[in-house]
């Protein structure tokens, strides 16, 4: 009788769900089929049955080895071919392995084959491994209980014949009770050898499916340990386990954020695991690292097409040879940042859309932002080409992407393909995806501006009698605005009478519209030419833009899509511009842009002085926050002139007139460290500037507020604010509600006392309210006192010389509190002075050295001169 090629070698134990698959896998290409059951209680050996009558009992004794060993006693045919139940072979390995064993020479005795790991249900995680999977019949046996190892003399081959393994996609039951068992038999294992390292590395691993982490990091410490003793003898040449754990290790140290450990152990693996290089980008990624990003994705690649040809070569698990996309998408993502861009469109090409979805977004994301901050148009073309292969490429795999970004993605696209070169459809567009109604009105207004702009007034009519078609259902004051665009746009072209009837019908709308109608319709009287009437929108505009900056926004679209649209567009849609500045103003990422953005909006805006106004203030507040306080003030001085209500903010009522009582007393020396608009902290008279400028004293250790009002500004302040009492009681607590503050006053002052201070009486004796005006610099102190209490002395607009003539006045005690809370300085406009904490020493030097001084609960600084 011929002796057959190939016997396959089978134990399993209850594996009726995988069984029917492996063995119609290997029917056709073994001539033999053993298969040894080691206590099924399912179907199992009931299936098996169907493809051999070879079916042998092994009662389960814990040993892996021993089953193995036992299926190979049974074996007749030259090659013995171990494959397990949750294996299946693969096309190329079915079609080639007879004719490639037949050409053997007689000195090889194994062959190994890569097999492919499915790590969940969905096959996007996979893992390869080469393991010795045929052998020459009798030259093989395996030891060890689990993970059990073939022994063999002789040489070996490797062919890239795959084998698929399905053993780790389990329920979570098949899971408990696998881990378990598996964790069990390796325990036991290591009580008898506990410095095997592959053992050690096997434990790790089955600790980290069974979740057990705090063993797993102890395991991994000590192999660590041990694998760095090895390194340190040098000539070291690691075991395929070894290998592997040096990929693990460095991936526990990266999710812990030890990076520079992982980048260690990674960079050490690199000579043998293509895993390692994985890890590299992946924490090079995470620290932002661009430059050692992009040289790793570049190694990355290179290496993954080499193993790639070479995948039975590989004889430990290896998880990066199906990261190829991610290796793409990481090259790319790095030369984007490092504003590299040769051989960038050849790379973009190669990724696969399909795949690894969420750093596609992420390339997108960064593609976007960079494309945001980028310095020159030629940057910025570069860049927009990419994006535009990278939105054409991930509409037409659509469904592989979260619903949160398919929309914005798809507007993108749609503008790409048809609007970016037509204003009048944009409009349109913006209408047609504009999703809160009570904006709409302001949309209107603001890019109907900016299409008469254009003066092709023959285009602003369609485009506006389509918007009505687009809006019947809208609200009646969205159709009287609409019905009045159209009125202007037909007044342009000297089609009066159509104009006047599309009038009539706005006011029948909206009433309110009449007085902006009634203006213009006079206008027509008296003046026929088309060109030198204003149309009835600008005042309707005008008016909704006196105190808002903005009246309509894009909430409905993203800082992307802005940025495209902006590109394109910006020149022509102002406001448009604007809603994407105020879309990047929260990123540090972008001050530049949106600082660049913002003066180009400043410098074009020629007619809407209110709009510009509200840039100016928008200036004002981004150099105030970068502590550019000369920018800051010239752009709030600009706003106030261009619209004299940002004076008032807060109230509406005050305009900006550019008069007050007031004196500069700021020195040469001294410079400005902040500037504020208190008509939008709280509603002021007129009679104070709102624009307060703080001014730092390196030589007398305060901040001071120059110009500085004068006495009757202050007393008209003093006057109007006592309605905002209970606003300052809230924000500004009575220094004295702290008891030891209280206690330092109470033990210090003696006999006759004068009182100083902006809120209720405190203490029993005389006193003098900054409150009802009574101002120290009056010099009103008619007696000497034995102790006076000055509180709250940052209200004073002679500070050293009110300090200067107290001193003057006491017998035995003189008391300084000053509040040291940094609100002040924005909150309360009659605050003008505060002490520099870093200038103490200067503060004390200049009012003289006093008996004690001390900071009491960070709030408080409390001073006490005595005689």
């Amino acid at each position: 009788m011929k002796k057959g090629l190939i016997s396959a070698c089978i134990m399993a134990k209850n594996e009726e769900q995988n069984i029917t698959r492996c063995l119609e896998s290997i029917k056709d290409f073994c001539d033999e089929i053993i298969f040894v059951d080691t206590g099924s209680t399912d179907n199992t050996v009931e299936i098996a049955k169907k493809y051999t009558d070879k079916i042998y009992f092994f009662p389960w004794n814990g040993n892996f080895s021993d089953a193995r060993n036992e299926t190979l006693k049974y074996a007749t045919s030259e090659w013995v071919f171990i494959v397990d139940a949750d294996e299946e072979a693969s096309e190329k390995l079915k079609n080639n392995i007879r004719s490639f064993l037949e050409n053997l020479e007689k000195d090889i005795v194994a062959v190994y084959i890569p097999t492919i790991n499915y790590m969940d249900f969905d096959k996007k995680t996979t893992e390869i491994a080469s393991t010795a999977r045929f052998f020459r019949n009798g030259k093989v046996k395996y030891e060890n209980i689990v993970h059990n190892q073939p022994i063999y003399k002789g040489k070996q081959v490797k062919v890239d014949f795959p084998l698929y393994h399905y053993g780790y996609i389990w329920t979570r039951l098949r899971r408990k009770q696998k881990t378990e068992r598996t964790l069990a038999l390796i325990e036991k294992y290591l009580k008898e050898n506990p410095n095997d390292i592959y053992y050690l590395i096997q434990y790790m691993k089955t600790l980290s499916i069974a979740n057990k982490y705090i063993e797993k990091m102890k395991i991994g410490k000590k192999v660590a340990e041990m694998l760095s003793e090895k390194l340190r003898k040098g000539n070291y040449k690691p075991i395929p386990m070894e290998v592997e754990f040096m990929f693990l290790w460095g991936v526990e140290l990266m999710n812990k954020g030890y990076w520079e450990d992982a980048i260690k152990w990674f960079n050490i693996g690199t000579k043998w695991n293509l895993d390692c290089y994985y890890g590299l980008m992946n924490v090079y990624y995470n620290k932002r690292d661009w430059k050692n990003l992009k040289q790793v994705s570049l190694e990355f690649i290179k290496y993954l097409n080499i193993f790639e040809n070479r995948k039975s070569e590989i004889t430990w698990s290896m998880q990066s040879l199906f990261k190829k996309n991610e290796g793409i998408i990481y090259l790319a993502l790095s030369k984007i940042k490092e504003s590299d861009f040769n051989k960038i469109e050849k790379i973009i090409e190669e990724i696969d859309y399909q795949k690894n979805t969420n750093k596609i977004l992420t390339l997108l994301e960064i593609t976007f932002d960079t494309f945001i901050s980028a310095k020159t148009m030629k940057e910025k073309e570069i860049i927009l080409y990419i994006l535009e292969k990278l939105i054409e490429g991930i509409p037409n795999n659509i469904q592989y992407y979260p619903e949160n970004h398919i929309k914005w993605i798809k507007r993108i696209k749609t503008f790409f393909d048809n609007l970016k070169n037509d204003p009048y459809e944009f409009l349109i567009f913006l209408v047609e995806n504009f999703e809160n109604e009570k904006n709409i009105v302001g949309l209107l207004l603001s890019y109907g501006d900016n299409l008469f702009e254009l003066r092709d007034y023959e285009k602003v009519l369609k485009t506006f009698l389509k918007i009505r078609r687009l809006r019947r259902e809208a609200s009646d004051k969205e159709k009287g605005v609409i019905e009045l665009l159209i009125g202007d746009a037909l007044v342009k072209m000297g089609r009066f009478n159509e104009a006047k009837n599309k009038y009539k019908k706005a006011v029948e709308f909206e009433k309110s519209l009449a007085k902006f109608v009634q203006v213009l319709i006079e206008d027509i009287l008296t003046q026929m030419n088309p060109e030198e009437i204003i149309p009835a929108y600008i005042d309707l505009r005008d008016e909704m833009n006196q105190k808002i900056e903005m009246i309509f926004e894009l909430k409905s679209f993203n800082k992307n899509e802005l940025s495209i649209y902006d590109y394109y567009l910006g020149k022509v849609f102002i406001p448009l511009k604007f809603n994407y500045a105020l879309k990047i103003s929260y990123n540090k990422e972008f001050d530049e842009a949106y600082e660049k953005i913002l003066l180009q909006i400043f410098d074009s805006i020629k007619d809407n002085k209110k709009f510009k106004a509200f840039i100016g203030l928008r200036l004002y507040h981004y150099y105030r926050k970068n502590k550019k306080f000369k920018n800051a003030k010239k752009y709030l001085l600009s706003a106030l002139e261009l619209n004299p209500i940002i004076a008032d903010l807060k109230g509406g009522h005050y305009n900006y007139t550019g008069f007050y009582y007031e004196k500069n007393i700021e020195e040469t020396e001294d410079k400005i460290i902040d500037v504020v608009n208190l008509g939008e902290i709280m509603s002021l008279l007129p009679v104070v500037n709102p624009v307060r400028c703080w001014y730092e004293s390196e030589n007398k250790g305060i901040f001071y507020v120059s110009p500085q009002p004068e006495y009757n500004s202050i007393y008209a302040l003093d006057k109007f604010l006592k309605k905002f009492t209970n606003y300052f009681d809230t924000i500004f607590q009575n220094p004295l509600n702290s008891n030891e503050l209280k206690y330092n006053i109470s033990r210090a002052i003696k006999g006759k006392t004068l009182e100083i201070n902006t809120k209720e009486k405190i203490f029993v004796g005389e006193r003098i309210t900054i409150e009802n005006n009574e101002y120290i610099e009056d010099r009103k102190i008619k007696e000497i006192y034995d102790s006076i209490i000055y509180l709250n002395p940052e209200y004073s607009r002679n500070i050293f010389e009110d300090i200067k003539y107290l001193k003057e006045k006491f017998k035995e005690n003189l008391i300084l509190v000053f509040n040291l809370d940094k609100n002040l300085l924005d909150r309360d406009p009659r605050v003008l002075n505060i002490i520099n904490i870093m200038k103490l020493d200067k503060f004390i030097e200049t009012i003289g050295k006093p008996y004690e001084s001390k900071i009491i609960a960070d709030k408080y600084l409390y001073i006490h001169y005595k005689k």
